[in-house]
């Protein structure tokens, strides 16, 4: 009897141990952060981490990975009406009217509903129905007062990609966000695995967007960190790691937006979102 209880005791302690996730190391933890609040470690996603140096090990292995998979998932050329066909279509232009507006657009190289607009073709309304129309998503009208919501999302990536958080159900986390002249789905899966949250595309003019975005959005974000020169993958798990460690980093979670890497640290006060501009390597 002894010796079963001293076999079940041991099989119980096993079953209180983690191994870091970097193939590489040899270490292990005790995993009990429920009954002590010293537990040590980083999260990148479900994945755990010992230390520092093995999270750098494996974000740099995530961040290649995340490159590979963006261009080698990179969308094939839109079928999707063209917008001036649809602006025709639907008597907003004549055709006079269109080759004006594509002249326009060439000579300055702007998109072809702004030029519509512009030369006093179309209003706004009219021109983000027919771009909503093309991608076959709703058009959703913005209130007058400023927008404020639970889930944030990087001020630079607003901009960058023009859209907005337009509206947030807590019940189901879902988080609906208006863009401007297309959708960027990839945005939107990498804000679902960031956020938790499920993201859906809507249109929004573009004036209401700009609107918002100065009175909603605050200018310089404090835990909203930009780093615009091209970095090589290893430089960015470099300084991902030094991050983590000064922020005191409980957990990270990682995503391509085309342009930029976003990685968001969890503290125990708050999180902190960085932004990279990857190179190639």
């Amino acid at each position: 009897m002894p010796a079963i209880r001293e076999i079940s005791s041991a099989a119980r302690w096993t079953t209180w141990t983690v191994h870091c996730s970097n193939t590489a190391c040899t270490r292990k933890r005790l995993l009990v952060p429920h009954i002590f609040r010293s537990y040590m470690g980083i999260y990148l996603g479900k994945e755990w981490f010992c230390s520092p140096e093995c999270f750098e090990t494996f974000l740099h292995g995530t961040i290649t990975a995340a490159i590979a998979s963006q261009q080698k998932n990179e969308p094939s050329k839109s079928r999707r009406m063209p917008l001036g066909l649809l602006l025709l279509q639907r008597g907003v232009l004549t055709s006079d009217q269109l080759a004006v507006a594509r002249a326009k657009q060439q000579a300055e190289g702007i998109n072809l509903g702004v030029a519509a607009q512009e030369l006093g073709f179309a209003t706004a309304e009219q021109v983000t129905a027919a771009v909503a129309a093309q991608w076959s998503c709703p058009v959703f009208t913005l209130p007058g007062r400023a927008l404020s919501f639970p889930v944030r999302v990087p001020r630079k990536l607003l901009e960058q990609y023009e859209m907005l958080p337009v509206h947030y159900v807590d019940v189901d986390k879902r988080l609906m966000l208006g863009f401007v002249t297309r959708v960027q789905y990839q945005i939107l899966s990498t804000i679902e695995s960031i956020t938790g949250c499920d993201a859906l595309p809507c249109f929004i003019t573009a004036r209401d967007f700009q609107r918002h975005m100065q009175m909603s959005i605050s200018p310089a974000p404090d835990n909203e960190i930009v780093f615009d020169r091209p970095m090589p993958t290893a430089e960015i798990a470099r300084l991902g790691r030094n991050y983590v460690s000064q922020l005191g980093a409980k957990a990270t979670r990682v995503g391509m937006c085309r342009d930029y890497l976003w990685v968001r640290i969890w503290n125990e006060q708050q999180y902190t979102d960085l932004l990279f501009r990857v190179q190639p390597d």
